[in-house]
């Protein structure tokens, strides 16, 4: 396949599948329960992404959430 001298070539950027963490990781990452991480879950303060059966929670997603709630306090 030839380039046409007037088409730009385009660096790719490497794509970064995001971290999911499990309803553990994010108890031990908050110091808390999982019990209490369910809590957040169910009631809408967690967001969430289902793998199948297994519940997950976005790195992003929790550090927007943490920074949320450094700001509230």
């Amino acid at each position: 396949m030839k380039k046409r001298k007037d088409q730009a070539v385009q660096p790719m950027t490497p794509v970064v599948p995001p971290q999911l963490l499990s309803v553990v990781d994010v108890a031990h990452i908050l110091s808390i329960g999982r019990t209490k991480v369910y809590h957040l879950i169910k009631n809408g303060d967690l967001p969430t992404i289902k793998v199948g059966s297994a519940t997950r929670i976005s790195a992003v997603a929790l550090a927007k959430w943490i920074e949320q709630h450094e700001q509230a306090s």
